[in-house]
């Protein structure tokens, strides 16, 4: 579903003067790569005025009954093997210091003073089992967060539960890409003569736009892959795909996938709305997988393979030479900014040239644009981003899912 800000891009969208004979080409050119490629289907898309800008998410973190600027920067959620800390008292570890600002059985919220916490680093002698961010949790992992009291205790008690909101922001600065197509006039003038002025266009736009649809999409995958937290691959041959039968071979798949689910749920506190990504090979898999997987055929969109899991929009990447798996958020609203990926245009246009010595047309396509992880995504930007997970996939064992790659190109 298109944007608010996008339809408003597009229809704001100055075409160049040099583009002669097909002033109305770029239009309708954006119009598809905006609405049908991958990043259509699994970003936000956030048009930029100027070259530099920012990008937006509102969100609440949980501050402390003692400590009113608590946020979710300076403060985190430790869980220990065993706890015995109480509010106040110093936590410390090797690569990090803070002090508790609320415990509850085996969770402390901790004020971060220094460094960060690692899971199994010791507290004392406890284990973090792990470390959850401050990002409107709290008032499911401590269910006494805010009470309850007694009537006389609360009209007595200065100390009243925080709830900070805050606008996260990123800045984002474009990049140039550049993308140039050739066409002959011999092959224009034969596309008029046998189908006509609008069957040429509608040619030359779905051409154009395959090509800007295709390199957008390549190295949007990469990044996604390049970002993702990534679990332990699977060998099929190790498990339940040494059953016979190809439902079998899928059960390790959709048990991990589904782990991925609820781990961004419970690190982003975001549900139901996830996309799942797979190579042709993998997609297969799934799709054949009664229990888990409906296909649906999607005319707008050659990506989309149907739905995993009975909620999860599966798309299937035709670019990998990898077998692997990735789970993403995508917002259910377009307009609120929330998805996990971001992709931000600035400008787009489509330039025409005759080569002096050959005579063909040369369409020059220049894009600019950026894309980022989720304002709240503060990660590395390497192998750890709290929105996407993945995993990899051994088929040493089945050579004719593993080839498939290889028939398909």
């Amino acid at each position: 579903m298109m944007n608010k800000r996008l339809d408003k891009f597009l229809n704001e969208m100055t075409v160049s003067t040099d583009i002669s004979q097909y002033p109305e080409l770029i239009k309708p050119v954006l119009y598809k790569v905006y609405t049908e490629s991958l990043v259509s289907e699994i970003a936000d898309i956030q048009p930029l005025n100027s070259p530099v800008g920012k990008v937006y998410t509102l969100f609440s973190s949980y501050g402390a009954k003692t400590d009113e600027h608590v946020n979710s920067a300076n403060s985190t959620i430790i869980v220990l093997s065993t706890n015995t800390l109480s509010i106040d008292d110093p936590v410390s570890t090797a690569t990090g210091t803070g002090t508790v600002l609320y415990a509850e059985d085996n969770k402390i919220l901790v004020k971060v003073l220094t460094g960060h916490f690692l899971v199994n680093q010791l507290i004392g002698s406890s284990t973090i089992l792990d470390v959850i961010t401050n990002r409107n949790y709290i008032r499911r992992t401590f269910k006494n967060y805010s009470g309850p009291m007694s009537t006389s205790t609360g009209e007595m008690s200065d100390e009243i539960p925080t709830v900070t909101h805050e606008l996260i922001g990123k800045t984002i600065e474009v990049k140039t890409r550049k993308l140039k197509s050739k066409v002959t006039q011999e092959f224009i003038q034969d596309l008029q003569a046998m189908y006509g002025e609008d069957f040429q266009k509608d040619v030359l736009e779905n051409e154009f736009a395959s090509e800007i649809i295709q390199s957008i999409d390549s190295e949007i995958i990469s990044y996604l892959k390049s970002i993702a937290t990534p679990i332990t691959d699977i060998v099929l041959k190790n498990s339940l795909g040494m059953q016979s039968g190809i439902a079998a071979l899928s059960e390790d798949i959709y048990a991990n996938l589904y782990k991925l689910t609820i781990d961004i749920m419970r690190n982003t506190k975001r549900k139901k709305n996830f996309f799942v990504l797979a190579d042709a090979a993998t997609t297969a898999l799934l799709l054949n997988s009664p229990l888990h997987a409906k296909p649906q055929a999607d005319k707008t969109n050659t990506y989309m393979m149907g739905k995993v899991g009975g909620l999860f929009d599966l798309y299937m990447d035709p670019y990998s030479t990898d077998h692997y798996v990735l789970v993403g958020y995508k917002s259910e609203d377009a307009d609120l900014g929330d998805s996990g990926l971001i992709f931000a245009p600035y400008m787009n246009t489509i330039h025409e040239a005759i080569e002096a010595d050959t005579g063909k047309s040369v369409f020059f396509n220049t894009m600019r644009y950026d894309y980022i992880s989720h304002p709240q995504d503060t990660t590395t930007g390497v192998s750890d981003s709290i929105f996407f997970k993945m995993f990899n996939i051994d088929m040493t064992d089945i050579p004719n899912l593993a080839n498939m790659q290889n028939d398909r190109r």
